[in-house]
């Protein structure tokens, strides 16, 4: 027997305000009997319309005890293409957790959440943890509370929420009855609009609804005390209680009485709350609401009413996360803001860094067409993501792989292991290789690297021996009884008159003994000719010494080749070399190791093969050892080096290595190339290889790769990219020397201070004709007027003697001999 079937029994008026659903087993009809539909599942109604009018699939219904989704589920969504899974909500942290990977891993995108706004919160900041607030989760809480909230939602979070709308007046008629019982309880205590429960409305009003009956029968005279017999002593039905109790079910029927939340619409014996429900997208960050905004109405009646077209489609800016690792020049991060001449920055308040650079320029322009907020980070690694021999990820793929990120824009190469987990737009920037950054090689350049090829002690001594060497020409020749100068009445006049070693000749002699022009007469004494012949074998001795050392000086220091190749690299032993950590240049030189020790392994098996007959052993004999082990002995001494964290820390390896060592960062092409232009230390060497593009990555199977593409190719055609590319490959860019080649021949740099030689011997050459132009002419022609003529100035052939008739001639010295000018004063022209 049922309560229904026992009320009509005893004539007693049975109101009931349960959903059908536990009533759908028996169809009898019950003449004392009404129901009144509990908000619940009238709500529960607004899920299957928005299903339904959205065209949604894959929903997820998470319910908790406020909602009987017990029964519900069995025809909520019946008759729709939709595919759906329905939960009771979780209630503890690790619950919840496990719920949300479930519903990952059924890739549900519409999550409707049936529960109260404290449950709510909890849920939506655990979602908002586990990175699933982002574009590719809706989220919609049906709820009888007044107001929602999410306190840990410190991301961007978009809600649509379902709310009950209250009547105005039956609200405050409520509030102050609800009011004045609280203050009957104690004068603290109140009530406000704020503290409805939707629960309590609806049994406020089902009894106002049955008072407002029962008073009208009692003015009316139709209701009498009937004494009701208990079960026990229960008979059969007293026909007057029956006809009393069917008055009243007719009488609550009739009560034409607007509730809190709208008025009730019978249907034979059942009444059903004519709830309407307002649909507002709220938006949650850093745990408050930043916006609320009305989207539309659901009532029973009416079922959807949108006001701005679809519900699901934000009208509002959308909002994702974007991951970036710093990389200039596209990304740089600062914590002072950028110049003035930047446009566009990124500002994250919570760490406190300024991003901008290419990519940065990129994903603003993307914004202004496609319209949508997003929140800029870095992975908690800042790798790029590489696979582990586990099949796991690290580094920004790892973050988008478990949707803690919906976009990645930086240097992200376009692998095809990446794109197995997820997805990459079109590129936009060109194919880029791998090349090797090293330190500059100091080049010591000396004009005067000719003196260098031997040591100052070793000059002091050349010059001291020739100084030596020339006095001592002089003073033999000076005192020999052969020379000339003490003989000089032997010479006939004939040719030309023999030299006489003073000492500005024996230092001439000795110079030009030292070149190709060699000495000239040699001294005429024996004495003076041993001394003369000794200097000529000494300069022939260091003139072949300084030839032979010069040539050595000047080649070998250009025989060691510097590094040039990846070859060259693999070849030595004195440097050593590593690329980024979980970057596509450690996976490619992996892979490429990984490809020869498989190769190696069939090798061996072939070789090593006791099953091989002696035919096939020969054949396989001349195979010594087919395969490379270049890139085998690379990841070995990668491994040994170690691999830098980031280029910060590659580039300081780089400039700063440990006593005795070198290091040769291999990284890509682009990154290396800009770090030669902003800095002189480093310079770029290699051929690129292993080229790959740059692309955006975004989750797999997103829209997003659709749409950013689109705006890619748009700024593509418009030569923005281009405009891009020009203004951040010239940003901090410095005026770097030269790096000579050394192969191309000897430098000005080193080879100049021969022609210094040359422009100082000029220079002192005119020094010494102005002084004897001074000295023979000028002075002796200005004593001459003094004197008042007493000078006689005598044409002889092309010459002007002045001869000075004051000067007594002294000696042989001061005479005119034989037909021949002695040592007189002469000025020649």
């Amino acid at each position: 027997m049922t309560i229904r079937s026992l009320a009509e029994a005893m004539g007693i008026t049975h109101v009931a305000g349960v959903d059908p659903s536990y009533y759908e087993m028996n169809t009898m009809q019950y003449n004392t009997s009404v129901n009144i539909l509990p908000p619940a599942g009238v709500m529960l109604g607004a899920i299957r319309d928005i299903v339904s009018q959205e065209n949604l699939t894959k929903v997820g219904i998470i319910y908790d005890d406020t909602f009987d989704l017990d029964n519900k589920p069995k025809r909520l969504l019946r008759n729709i293409p939709a595919q759906h899974l329905y939960m009771r909500m979780a209630t503890t942290n690790d619950e919840i957790v496990k719920q949300l990977e479930k519903i990952k891993s059924a890739e549900l995108h519409h999550l409707f959440l049936a529960c109260s706004s404290a449950n709510a919160d909890v849920y939506l900041g655990k979602a908002n943890e586990k990175g699933m607030s982002s574009f590719k989760f809706s989220w919609y809480i049906l709820t009888k509370n007044s107001k929602v909230t999410c306190a840990k939602c410190h991301s961007r979070v978009s809600v649509l929420t379902l709310r009950g709308s209250t009547v105005y007046t039956p609200m405050n008629t409520y509030v102050d009855i609800m009011d004045r019982h609280f203050k009957s309880i104690h004068s603290s205590l109140s009530f406000s609009r704020s503290q409805i429960q939707m629960d309590a409305a609806f049994i406020f009003d089902l009894m106002m609804t049955i008072g407002q009956a029962l008073d009208k029968l009692l003015t009316s005279g139709q209701w009498r005390q009937i004494n009701y017999t208990d079960c026990f002593s229960f008979i059969s039905t007293d026909p007057v209680a029956l006809l009393q109790a069917t008055t009243l079910k007719e009488e609550i029927k009739k009560v034409d009485r607007v509730g809190v939340f709208g008025q009730k619409n019978w249907t034979g014996d059942t009444a059903v709350p004519l709830i309407t429900l307002v649909i507002n997208r709220l938006q949650f960050k850093d745990g408050s609401m930043s916006s609320e905004s009305r989207v539309g109405n659901w009532s029973v009646s009416q079922k959807m009413v949108t006001f701005f077209g679809s519900i699901t489609k934000e009208n509002l800016k959308k909002s994702y996360r974007v991951l970036t690792v710093e990389e200039p020049p596209f990304v740089f991060r600062t914590l002072t803001p950028p110049s003035s001449q930047i446009e566009y920055y990124y500002h994250n308040t919570t760490t406190g860094y300024y991003y901008y650079g290419y990519c940065i320029d990129l994903l603003y322009s993307i914004n202004r067409t496609m319209k949508f907020d997003f929140t800029l980070l870095e992975p908690p690694d800042q790798k790029y993501g590489a696979m582990s021999p586990d099949g796991t990820w690290d580094g920004m793929i790892n973050e988008l792989i478990y949707d803690r990120a919906d976009i990645i824009a930086s240097t992200l190469s376009v692998m095809a292991e990446r794109e197995n987990v997820i997805d990459f737009t079109v590129p936009y920037y060109d194919l880029v290789g791998i090349t090797i950054l090293m330190k500059k090689p100091k080049f010591e350049y000396s004009v005067f690297k000719f003196m260098s090829v031997l040591e100052g002690a070793v000059w002091g001594c050349i010059f001291s021996a020739f100084i030596i060497v020339s006095i001592l020409l002089a003073i033999f020749d000076r005192y020999s009884p052969y020379s000339y100068q003490n003989n000089k009445e032997l010479w006939d006049g004939k040719g030309e008159e023999p030299r006489v070693f003073t000492l500005k000749e024996g230092l001439w002699f000795c110079m030009t003994s030292l070149t190709p022009q060699g000495g000239g007469e040699a001294p005429r004494a024996l004495s003076g000719r041993l001394i003369a012949a000794t200097w000529w074998v000494f300069g022939f001795i260091m003139i072949a010494t300084y030839t032979a050392n010069l040539a050595a000086f000047l080649t070998v220091s250009r025989l060691e080749q510097p590094i040039e190749s990846l070859d060259d690299l693999a070849k030595q032993f004195k440097t050593k070399y590593a690329p980024q950590k979980s970057t596509s240049t450690e996976t490619y030189f992996r892979r490429m190791a990984d490809i020869e020790e498989k190769f190696y392994g069939i090798w061996k098996s072939m070789s090593l093969n006791d099953s091989l007959d002696q035919v096939e052993r020969a054949k396989l004999a001349v195979w010594d050892y087919p395969v490379s082990d270049k890139f085998t002995n690379m990841w070995a001494a990668m491994e040994e080096s170690g691999f830098p964290g980031s280029r910060v820390e590659a580039i300081n390896r780089i400039k700063f290595p440990a006593k005795g060592e070198e290091f040769a960062f291999i990284g890509d092409a682009t990154q290396n190339k800009y770090a030669t232009l902003t800095d002189c230390d480093l310079w770029e060497v290699g051929e690129e290889f292993s080229r790959k593009p740059y692309a955006f990555g975004v989750q797999n199977g997103s829209p997003l790769k659709n749409e950013l593409s689109s705006v890619i190719l748009q700024l593509l055609n418009e030569r923005a990219l281009e405009d891009m590319k020009t203004k951040w490959w010239n940003y901090n860019r410095k005026d770097c020397p030269k790096v000579e080649d050394e192969s191309d021949g000897i430098s000005i740099k080193n080879i100049g201070g021969v022609f210094l030689v040359i422009f100082i011997g000029i220079g002192l050459g005119l020094v010494t004709l102005a002084f004897e132009y001074y000295w023979y002419k000028w002075r002796p022609s200005v004593r001459a007027k003094r004197n008042g003529g007493n000078g006689v100035v005598t044409n002889i052939g092309n010459s002007v003697v002045t001869v000075d008739t004051r000067v007594r001639n002294r000696g042989r010295n001061n005479s005119i001999q034989n037909g021949s000018l002695g040592h007189t004063n002469l000025a020649y022209n």
